[in-house]
């Protein structure tokens, strides 16, 4: 889960959760930016991972005769 997207989007959570819990402006300013940074790089890895999957997909597809290809159906 280290890299995974629902690790970045659970601190994205997080840190929304922080920025509504502060008091001073600077603090919620701080965990906001925080906040769009996770998301930002939760969309990216969950982009790295759908071309990830679709290329092994890919890969499989390639590799099996095509009347033995489940992913054709």
């Amino acid at each position: 889960m280290a890299n995974s997207s629902e690790y970045y989007r659970h601190c994205a959570e997080q840190s929304l959760r922080h920025a509504e819990a502060s008091i001073l402006a600077n603090v919620r300013e701080r965990h906001l930016h925080s906040a769009a940074a996770w998301q930002a790089m939760a969309e990216r890895v969950a982009k790295i991972e759908v071309n990830r999957r679709e290329s092994q997909e890919r890969e499989i597809s390639d590799r099996l005769p095509d009347d033995e290809n489940p992913l054709d159906e």
